[in-house]
């Protein structure tokens, strides 16, 4: 899962990105308006984290922007400014939760989550497709209810692959959402981890469109 934090504070910014990092998101940060709009046009995320107070251009301009634009990626409003006319202005512009400086890393973490299981879906921190179920809380994945050993990487594709169930993902587009991978090992990377995943999934649950990428159903 790919996050965007865009944040002019570098320390809080950069705080932010480790954090979730650690959680096993991939986190571009950036820090202002206008590299956030040309970034956006570029990368598919699945969730955005915004400031409102950015130079040149406000939070509130990329909001609309991306809105006007038609795209309806999550955005969470981070912001310092904390009265509810705000909270209610930066709703009404199209984000979907509103969160206020100071916060708690832990509060913004289950924010994330729960914004990100909206968009996908999903009912709660596991998600599953046919008789495979990852537990995202426990990092954990079940065959039939029965628990199976899956590196981080082999995890990390898995959970991406049934997100987009029914969708078929190119290599480069699974490459990059995945983080802390070196990016110069290439696509031959996602070909061995998919290779591993598959003797250790049911026969034929994901599949190879020749020239396209994979798909899991």
């Amino acid at each position: 899962m790919r996050i965007l934090v865009v944040e002019d504070d570098m320390m809080l910014g950069e705080a932010i990105q480790s954090f979730l990092e650690k959680q096993g998101y991939t986190v571009d940060l950036v820090k202002s308006g206008e590299k956030a709009l040309n970034i956006i046009e570029v990368i598919d995320f699945s969730l955005i984290l915004l400031d409102l107070c950015l130079p040149n251009l406000s939070g509130e301009s990329v909001l609309k922007t991306i809105r006007l634009n038609g795209n309806r990626v999550p955005v969470l409003i981070v912001s310092a400014k904390s009265s509810t006319a705000e909270c209610v202005n930066g709703l009404e512009l199209g984000a979907d939760d509103y969160i206020y400086k100071p916060f708690d890393l832990s509060i913004l973490l289950a924010r994330v989550r729960a914004l990100i299981r909206r968009s996908t879906g999903a009912v709660g921190d596991d998600v599953s497709v046919g008789n495979v179920t990852l537990s995202l809380v426990r990092r954990e994945t079940l065959v039939n209810g029965v628990p199976i050993d899956l590196t981080p990487n082999e995890f990390s594709i898995l959970h991406y692959l049934i997100l987009n169930a029914g969708k078929v993902l190119s290599k480069e587009r699974i490459l990059s959402n995945m983080h802390g991978w070196d990016k110069a090992a290439g696509t031959n990377l996602i070909e061995v981890h998919i290779h591993n995943l598959r003797k250790k999934l049911p026969d034929n649950m994901i599949k190879n469109i020749r020239g396209a990428g994979y798909t899991i159903q």
